[in-house]
């Protein structure tokens, strides 16, 4: 899409808009599988990176979690 000119399918109003009517008729050339081979290595590295982000983020709300409940379950003695 960074090839197409899409002047000729916005409608102008105070902002440009580009509608789900208006975009179902841009026609788009798929990519040859050649180079489909090469963007799915990238991807798919972009996949693992976002589910390495996500279970580092719940890693700390897991240990809280964890350590909230062992005072709770006499695990651990809280000295006065």
């Amino acid at each position: 899409m960074n090839y197409i000119k899409l002047d000729q399918y916005l409608s102008f109003t105070a902002q440009p808009k580009l509608t789900q009517v208006t975009m179902k008729k841009i026609k788009l050339i798929p990519s040859s599988v050649k180079e489909q081979q090469k963007i799915a290595p990238i991807i798919s590295n972009a996949d693992e990176l976002v589910k390495k982000q996500e279970i580092n983020r719940s890693k700390p709300e897991t240990l809280k979690k964890g350590l909230m409940q062992q005072p709770l379950t006499g695990k651990i003695r809280v000295k006065d």
